[in-house]
C-alpha cells in the first residue's frame, strides 16, 4: 500500500498511476487531515 499527499500525487501523477496499475497496489492520497481518496486496479 503508498501513501502519498494530493500535492505530490499530482508533481508525478503517471508514476504513481504505473505503480498502481503495474504493480497492483493500492494508492491513499491523504487531502487534509480527515479527508483523502483510495486508488485501484481495475484488475
Amino acid at each position: 500500500m503508498l501513501t502519498t499527499t494530493l500535492s505530490d500525487f499530482w508533481k508525478d501523477i503517471k508514476s504513481y498511476l504505473d505503480k498502481v496499475t503495474q504493480n497492483f497496489e493500492t494508492l491513499i492520497i491523504n487531502h487534509g487531515k480527515y479527508k483523502g481518496a483510495v486508488v485501484i486496479s481495475l484488475e
